[in-house]
């Protein structure tokens, strides 16, 4: 089981954190919810490092091609994070496995350590490894080959397989200036020394613009049926649901034009607007959503992090984008992080727990609970976490013997919306006396 020990880093005094394959970030602005995030896609993120130094160092030798990993980990931590000058000293710790890390370490000298468990390689030589696929492969022509099989050793290293990306907040500036965010901006981006901000957004884009080309189709029922035409094996059922919700959240259904992206929200009147005229709750849904539906229909695992999901989006609205990110959950070996500030997720993800742990007490009920929600979207409670970022901890919300969010923190966020407007209500009542 992954996991990562953060001490005195940031905001975070301390934070102990066990990833299964849902993690729930709720806190105040500047609790640490990002910090933690974007330190795990730190980690998450360290496979690509490793093969392109191997890739491009093939003719070095095991002690040079870990040195030339420490430096650009340790390049990768300040274009992450910054100068050590201004953090006090602090250890992060990401365990791959339970004998398996990577340690970042800053003392006074404000120089950082990196340390890697001993067995991290593994038994054998992936640089010999690396090199008898070179040999076996030598025609340019099988290049790709070469990577996709090196990929598949520094996976076993890593012992995880899914794609990393962010998805950042403040996603609908992408959309809204969608002319000023092509391959060129993100090219310059990604050369740029902006820091973690930057480098996730141009990851970001990286993605959007594969999305955009994969959903150049008049609707979702024909990307549905020119992957079956691939011969790509789909969950119908699933994907009919995600369809729905898809077309709910945006108020319309998506179409691509030359010209650019539209919503169409009457199709028999040909009625539509601009998707960089929409909202801004549709703009911030729509890349998370056809995100969502390619990891659907094409059964890729993969490894996100959305931040605020409920961006600009009524409770409703958000109900449906959860239920998404639940159906993608049980359809794909994939794992989620999810950082909010509201309340609503919690009691949308509580209720897709609670639907879990109804059916498994009770196999007679289960038709029952399913009309209520769809036993695709329930959620096993030994594979999700909630945790509330306070005071620089990080605090489990989970009960561990319900396998639902504690209804005391949701009844404290309750009562402490609702103070203003009891006492207040006291002030009414003596006003007219």
């Amino acid at each position: 089981m992954q996991r990562i020990y953060i001490e005195n880093f940031g905001p975070i005094k301390t934070a102990d954190i066990e990833l299964k394959d849902a993690l729930l970030f709720i806190g105040e602005q500047a609790s640490g919810k990002s910090t933690i995030s974007k330190l795990i896609y730190f980690f998450k993120s360290l496979r690509a490092d490793l093969l392109s130094v191997i890739y491009e160092n093939t003719t070095s030798n095991e002690k040079e091609i870990q040195e030339l990993l420490f430096k650009k980990i340790t390049e990768k931590f300040y274009n992450f994070f910054g100068p050590t000058s201004h953090f006090p000293d602090f250890k992060v710790k990401y365990h791959y496995s339970d004998t398996k890390f990577v340690e970042l370490i800053l003392h006074h000298d404000k120089k950082l350590e990196l340390h890697l468990s001993p067995n991290f390689f593994g038994n054998s030589s992936i640089l010999k490894e690396a090199k008898n696929l070179r040999n076996a492969i030598e025609l340019t022509a099988f290049e790709l080959e070469y990577i996709k099989k090196l990929a598949q050793l520094i996976n076993n290293i890593f012992e995880d397989h899914r794609a990393p990306l962010f998805i950042p907040a403040g996603r609908n500036v992408i959309v809204t200036y969608s002319a000023l965010f092509d391959n060129n901006f993100y090219n310059n981006l990604i050369s740029t020394d902006l820091g973690v901000d930057a480098y996730l957004m141009a990851d970001f884009l990286k993605r959007v613009q594969r999305l955009k080309k994969q959903f150049q189709v008049e609707n979702l029922k024909d990307l549905i049926a020119h992957k079956l035409e691939l011969g790509y094996s789909v969950n119908e059922h699933v994907l009919k649901i995600a369809q729905d919700k898809f077309e709910a959240i945006l108020k319309g259904q998506y179409r691509y034009r030359d010209f650019g992206e539209l919503l169409v929200y009457d199709t028999e009147k040909n009625q539509a607007v601009r998707l960089n005229d929409a909202s801004s709750g549709q703009q911030e849904a729509i890349r998370i959503l056809q995100d969502i539906f390619l990891v659907l229909l094409e059964q890729e695992d993969v490894f996100r992090v959305i931040e605020e999901p409920e961006a600009h989006l009524y409770p409703m609205a958000q109900k449906h984008l959860i239920e998404m990110m639940a159906l993608m959950l049980n359809g794909t070996n994939s794992q989620l992080i999810i950082t909010t500030h509201s309340p609503y997720i919690l009691s949308i993800f509580n209720n897709l727990l609670f639907a879990s742990r109804i059916a498994k007490m009770n196999e007679s009920v289960k038709p029952e609970v399913n009309a209520v929600i769809d036993e695709s979207m329930w959620l096993n409670p030994t594979k999700c976490q909630a945790y509330a970022l306070q005071g620089g901890n990080c605090v489990s919300i989970l009960n561990p013997a319900t396998g639902l969010i504690g209804e005391n923190y949701l009844d404290d966020i309750s009562v402490e919306l609702g103070a203003d407007f009891d006492e207040l209500y006291h002030l009414h009542g003596r006003a007219f006396k």
